[in-house]
């Protein structure tokens, strides 16, 4: 492509240099595409997308074969570059973290139309119905009633818990009250008097996922099971299956959709 641009042989080979130096595998210019490995073959793509110095990239889930440490490293690679030399990225992936920690804007799309168009910390907190949020892997998708007390509206979900609710209402058909999982807390048994407005629950410890920095913590209210993230240094002291724990959120936190 460079050739065809009528560029001269020294400049082909510093770019070329250069774009494999910007994601570290200029040491592999010489060796043959077949001893490359999948992270290295990404990499070296990625140099070869970039050497024509194009104004917008385009990705199809670039990172969807590399390992978790892999992915994070090319992710900070691309956006790096990206942002030095000011090129605009149109990332399609079905991975929200990714878009969290890639964009500035995103877009959810469903059988080939826009459903959202804004800053992702908004789709992942506020997204416009049922299936942006499952898209963008919202923690707690809970069908809810919706009921309109004077100038109050109030939420109830399944085993008859209920409160007040300020926010806006983003559909009409199907009425699901969303619950991020960081947005839920657990306390110890004498912390259970509400504060603040917040909703307190007296709930049962279903199971314990530890992950990187954060506990995924499933707790049982009757027949309603809850996920709630937490930061394993921020965990109550009695996590495990089985105890007795208080569940609490601020309603504002909730979305009904």
């Amino acid at each position: 492509p460079l050739s065809f641009r009528g560029i001269s042989s020294r400049e082909i080979e510093a770019r070329v240099y250069k774009a494999l130096a910007d994601f570290g595998c200029d040491h592999l210019a010489q060796r043959p595409a077949k001893r490359l490995s999948g992270g290295e073959s990404q990499r070296v793509c990625i140099a070869r997308a970039l050497v024509t110095e194009p104004e917008l990239l385009l990705l199809d889930e670039p990172f969807a074969s590399l390992d978790v440490a892999m992915r994070s490293a090319m992710m900070e690679e691309i956006r790096t570059v990206a942002q030095k030399r000011g090129i605009t990225v149109l990332l399609v992936s079905h991975n929200f973290s990714d878009v969290l920690y890639f964009a500035e804007r995103a877009v959810a799309i469903f059988e080939g139309k826009i459903l959202q168009d804004d800053r992702p910390e908004i789709l992942m907190r506020r997204p416009v119905d049922e299936k942006v949020a499952r898209l963008v892997g919202m923690d707690n998708i809970l069908p809810c009633t919706l009921e309109q007390e004077g100038e109050k509206r109030f939420v109830t979900l399944t085993e008859g818990i209920r409160f007040a609710y300020r926010g806006p209402i983003a559909a009409t058909t199907s009425v699901f009250c969303c619950l991020p999982g960081d947005a839920l807390t657990l306390c110890d048994g004498e912390e259970k008097d509400p504060a603040d407005g917040r909703v307190v629950l007296e709930c049962l410890i279903d199971r314990v996922l530890p992950g990187i920095g954060t506990n995924r913590v499933l707790v049982r209210l009757g027949n309603m099971i809850l996920s709630v993230r937490l930061p394993r240094d921020c965990a109550p002291s009695q996590l495990q299956s089985g105890v007795r724990i208080c569940l609490r959120f601020d309603p504002q936190e909730a979305h009904v959709v």
